[in-house]
Formats: structure tokens, sequence, C-alpha cells
């Protein structure tokens, strides 16, 4: 069970757009995920002031203030560049 849950767990990160991290409490199951985006090129959302590592000041990196900021982020039209 456990290793079926891990495996989707993956494999929502690796196919996601972008992903939110909600930054409320310490977690090492979080840093894993990140770790996947980081190395996938996956564009993350951090939500909360907080930063609880020094990969989250890389670029990949938007940090919000709450779960309302990122969804509005998120949902912006993106301009396309020629």
């Amino acid at each position: 069970f456990l290793r079926d849950c891990a495996d989707r767990d993956l494999l929502g990160v690796l196919t996601a757009d972008v992903m939110i991290v909600l930054n409320t409490q310490p977690s090492e199951g979080k840093a894993v995920e990140q770790g996947v985006a980081i190395n996938n090129g996956i564009p993350i959302i951090l939500v909360g002031e907080k930063r609880t590592n020094i990969f989250q000041t890389l670029a990949l990196y938007t940090h919000v203030p709450d779960l309302a900021a990122a969804l509005k982020h998120i949902d912006r039209p993106k301009i396309l560049l020629h």
C-alpha cells in the first residue's frame, strides 16, 4: 500500500505543470517532492512567508503569502513571446 502511494505521489509531481507547497509546518515528505520538482524543472509556488531550506531560494520558486495568492498566480493568462 505504501509503495503504491509513493509511486502515485511521484507520478503526480512528475506530471504536474506547477507544484504548490503549503509551507505551514515542518515535513520531510514535502522536501522529497520539492527535490523531485527541482530536478525536473517543475515550477514551485511556496505558500507562506517562511523558507525552511536553502533550496527554496532557487529561481524555480515563487513565494506567495496565502493559498488565494497561489491560485491567482496560476490562473493568470500566459503571455507568449515570439
